[in-house]
């Protein structure tokens, strides 16, 4: 699978990495993984808004971030309606070409934010942060629909328009640094029965400060 990052039209390789949890944090981690973070309604950048207020709200100083991750190209098959800015040579139908003329069968654009970048003057700008996020996620990741025979409309799992119309797949990883120590949590767009796509919590970290602010 291919990863990049886009950031306002500049291209560069997100690199990957893990970090190790610590044992005790183990099973709360796992009863946490596979509930429903949000609602299948709502978009990643409503995500990111309410989880920025959530954490200013506990912490004033705290440092958000976001990384956000859509399958462009899943399957062979091109979910967004935008590709321009992508190291792909063009598109063959719903396949995407690239620069050797092999399809590319699979390719995930990850685009990171700051939160911090919209707080002025001591309060947070929600309203351009979920503008500009929007703009500028919603071009890489739109429904579509292919036509069947005799006109009718078919529909695969990776064109659902829940997730507010991002395809299965995408994710919304924050990654909170206050006083109390580091959060990381991701949420992935996934079937959670009954044709429904919501936002399941699919893992999630902490890492205390070493003076925490909290007393134990």
């Amino acid at each position: 699978m291919k990863i990049f990052t886009l950031n306002r039209g500049l291209i560069a390789f997100l690199l990957v990495f893990a970090v190790a949890s610590q044992a005790q944090q183990e099973q709360s981690q796992r009863a946490s993984a596979a509930e429903v973070g949000f609602d299948g309604a709502m978009t990643p950048a409503e995500i990111m808004t309410v989880l920025t207020e959530e954490a200013l709200a506990n912490d004033p100083d705290a440092h958000v971030e976001f990384v956000i991750s859509i399958p462009s190209v899943a399957e062979g098959a091109v979910n967004s309606d935008e590709l321009s800015g992508l190291p792909i040579k063009g598109q063959s139908g719903d396949s995407a070409i690239a620069q050797d003329g092999a399809q590319v069968r699979s390719m995930t654009v990850s685009i990171p934010f700051t939160a911090n970048d919209y707080i002025q003057d001591g309060g947070f700008d929600s309203n351009r942060l979920l503008s500009e996020a929007d703009a500028i996620l919603s071009r890489l990741a739109s429904p579509r629909q292919a036509s069947g025979k005799g006109g009718m409309r078919t529909q695969s799992p990776l064109d659902s328009p829940n997730c507010g119309g991002y395809p299965q797949g995408t994710t919304v990883t924050v990654t909170t640094t206050s006083c109390a120590g580091t959060t990381q949590k991701t949420f992935t767009c996934s079937a959670s029965g009954g044709g429904q796509n919501d936002w399941i919590v699919t893992s999630q970290d902490f890492f205390p400060a070493e003076n925490s602010c909290i007393n134990p």
